[in-house]
């Protein structure tokens, strides 16, 4: 059996690099972008108990997935907190990592007076449908 935990980048930045690694191959490589302008957005992740926030999903002390809680600041949506950014790693998919850092995400949401939280997804992805 696997010991799961979902704990909050900012209290824990020592996965700060395994997190920007997954967003940047997964969301944000391209023929524009650069670790940089990553690695400054989710430094605004590391303030404790705030939205913005990422939260890691820990296997066995292991960080295998992430997902972000967007504020106003960082999306030109309307609509706020957005949960964006859900990624785990192969490996670990379909053991509940991914509905752990949902949960999460959305406690914290509701922690920080938040009723309602959006989606941030393309319409291709179909985990959360």
């Amino acid at each position: 059996m696997y010991s799961k935990l979902v704990v909050s980048l900012a209290e824990h930045p020592q996965y700060f690099d395994d997190v920007m690694e997954w967003c940047y191959r997964e969301f944000w490589e391209g023929p524009r972008t650069d670790n940089f302008e990553l690695k400054e957005f989710l430094n605004e992740h590391l303030k404790k108990n705030k939205i913005p926030c990422s939260l890691v999903a820990l296997c066995d002390g292991r960080p295998v997935g992430s997902v972000h809680l967007m504020g106003r600041e960082h999306d030109i949506n309307p609509f706020f907190p957005c949960l964006s950014g859900l990624y785990v790693l192969p490996g670990y998919r379909k053991l509940g990592f991914g509905s752990m850092l949902i949960e999460n995400a959305l406690e914290r949401a509701r922690t920080n007076g938040f009723s309602n939280v959006y989606l941030a997804a393309d319409e291709s992805i179909t985990y959360y449908v």
